[in-house]
């Protein structure tokens, strides 16, 4: 099977409280085994954020739209990297720095990885936020192979239809 295949996102035995002005609904958490892959620190589960004013309820049927599914989840982080290794980011500039990284820290293995399937296995979501007032999804994620990446985070909005990569600190508007 490979990396990127639907397959490999798998549901989890653990469940996050997703909280909303203090009411909270137990929702499952997924793994998604691409992102993380070759990561360290032996979780791959992330929690999952619902924000909504305090007068709207609960919108069950815009979760199920908002979240998104395993293929979604791909095309939302393959986007996102290829924005971060474009002009507008330091992604293509850092391509050295990390493949020395790798080889010095990681091994050859690493090394194939990255060269075949770029950040994606060194890449773990953290956080999903569904920001139902602003029918918004922000995705937080976290890598230690690029120290760009690793000191400025790494925040992907979905909004209106369109993937964004950001840092940690852009799209305030959404996460205030």
């Amino acid at each position: 099977m490979s990396i990127l295949d639907p397959r490999a996102f798998e549901p989890s035995r653990r469940h996050a409280d997703i909280s909303r002005t203090g009411r909270k609904q137990q929702m499952p958490v997924s793994v998604f085994h691409p992102a993380g892959r070759l990561c360290d620190d032996g979780e791959s589960s992330f929690d999952i954020y619902y924000w909504s004013a305090p007068d709207n309820n609960l919108d069950d049927a815009w979760l199920a739209q908002a979240f998104p599914t395993s293929e979604a989840m791909q095309d939302i982080l393959a986007t996102a990297f290829e924005q971060y290794c474009g002009e507008d980011h330091a992604g293509n500039s850092m391509r050295e720095d990390v493949l020395e990284y790798l080889r010095d820290f990681k091994g050859e293995s690493a090394v194939a990885a990255f060269k075949g399937e770029g950040y994606l296995p060194f890449v773990k979501i953290c956080m999903v936020y569904l920001i139902r007032d602003h029918d918004a999804v922000v995705i937080s994620a976290m890598t230690d192979i690029d120290y760009n990446l690793d000191e400025h985070g790494i925040l992907i909005l979905i909004h209106g239809g369109k993937i964004t990569f950001g840092y940690d600190g852009d799209f305030t508007e959404f996460l205030e």
